[in-house]
C-alpha cells in the first residue's frame, strides 16, 4: 500500500505528495504525507494524515486528516 502511495500516479503538474511517516498498529496503517499543490502560480503546502484500516488483506476504511493551520509535523 505504501509503495502504491509513492507511485507516479500520485504526482502531477499541480499536486505532489511525499510520504514522511508510516506506522502500523494492529489493523491500522498511518501514512503522513507532505502535500504540495501548485495552482495559479501559488503554492500551498500542508500535511495530510491517512489512516487505513486493513481487513482480510484489503482496505476496509480510510480516514483522512489535513493540517491547514500550518502546525509543524512531528
Amino acid at each position: 500500500m505504501v509503495e502504491r502511495l509513492k507511485a507516479p500516479i500520485n504526482k502531477g503538474s499541480t499536486l505532489t505528495t511525499e510520504n514522511t511517516n508510516v506506522a502500523q498498529a494492529g489493523k491500522d496503517v498511518l501514512v503522513e504525507q507532505l502535500s504540495t499543490i501548485v495552482q495559479d502560480e501559488r503554492t500551498h503546502v500542508s500535511m495530510v494524515c491517512h489512516i487505513f484500516t486493513i481487513e482480510d488483506g484489503k482496505v476496509a476504511s480510510i480516514r483522512t486528516y489535513r493540517n491547514e493551520s500550518g502546525i509543524p509535523a512531528g
